[in-house]
């Protein structure tokens, strides 16, 4: 078990995640794990930043697949003894005008990015090791207030089910 960091990024073979992975490499004092779901895409994304200097390592993960997280986090377990980061990234979207059924995007869509997500917070989030400190976001001001009003009414929308009524 090595005692390096290690960051990890779901879904960084491509976009955001990708952007994600290459920061990180020039700023994590630490490994730095892109995930993908397709091996070979995620392979070709590690090549690409290995030739831009960065040094990043390869670990497949479809977030919709419970033996492909356990393996992660068996993984992670082993080599780094848990987890230092965890970015969140992996997600899928429909493109405007695909044939599929909508009821089908939503169920595709919603196991994807919610179930997924949370299965992989339910294996992974236990890892994160602990370093015993803090640092406080500095983003005040950048986020909206969104608790929701003293009337209880968001928008004019009920909160709760006795505001039907």
């Amino acid at each position: 078990m090595s005692s390096t960091r290690v960051a990890l990024v779901t879904g960084a073979n491509k976009g955001l995640g990708f952007a994600i992975v290459r920061d990180l490499c020039q700023q994590f004092q630490g490994d730095v794990l892109l995930t993908a779901r397709d091996e070979a895409r995620g392979r070709a994304a590690v090549q690409q930043l290995q030739a831009e200097g960065l040094k990043p390592r390869f670990h497949q993960l479809d977030i919709t697949d419970l033996q492909s997280i356990r393996a992660l986090r068996d993984f992670l377990s082993k080599e780094y003894g848990g987890l230092d980061v965890l970015v969140n990234n992996a997600g899928i979207g429909f493109k405007t005008g695909d044939p599929t059924p909508i009821a089908i995007q939503a169920e595709v869509t919603m196991k994807t990015n919610f179930l997924g997500t949370r299965d992989v917070c339910t294996e992974l989030l236990p890892l994160i090791k602990s370093r015993g400190e803090y640092d406080e976001p500095k983003l005040q001001g950048f986020w909206p207030d969104l608790s929701p009003p003293a009337s209880g009414l968001i928008s004019g929308l009920p909160t709760s089910p006795s505001q039907l009524h």
